[in-house]
């Protein structure tokens, strides 16, 4: 599905366009609740699928957080990350074509994710070991051979 005179796809399209405005902070600033899927699929004409990525491509980069029922919310000017969204092969968005001179920075919770991660997977390690201990179940793997 086409979105422009570009044959970007019609998501890239709204995510560049929402991504803009919370960069400049005028319609999205820090704490403002985004459009509902609801409501991008009547002002943009596109598939709640559609609608969902956009937003789901926001949270993603770090330009907004998912609240649950209540929603969407921008993360603000300030917050948003330096990191553009990859375009596709051979094609670039309006964003990455205005600030192709800005170098790309790590995500700043990146770490704490991934710290995260290895937590829960060390808590997921203990779990099985005492349920392996509880049921008597070895830890030594079965040889089919």
């Amino acid at each position: 599905m086409a979105g422009t005179a570009d044959d970007r796809p019609l998501y890239e399209v709204i995510r560049d366009q929402l991504i803009e405005e919370i960069r400049s902070g005028r319609r999205y600033p820090a704490g403002a609740l985004l459009p509902s899927v609801r409501e991008m699929t009547v002002k943009w004409q596109v598939s709640t699928t559609t609608a969902r990525h956009v937003l789901a491509e926001l949270v993603s980069a770090g330009y907004a957080r998912s609240e649950g029922p209540r929603g969407h919310i921008s993360n603000g000017p300030d917050a948003a990350p330096k990191l553009r969204p990859i375009p596709r092969p051979g094609a670039q968005s309006s964003v990455d074509r205005d600030h192709a001179h800005t170098p790309a920075q790590p995500d700043p919770g990146l770490r704490a994710r991934l710290d995260r991660i290895a937590v829960l997977a060390e808590e997921l390690a203990e779990l099985v070991a005492e349920i392996r201990r509880d049921y008597g179940v070895s830890d030594t793997p079965i040889d089919r051979t």
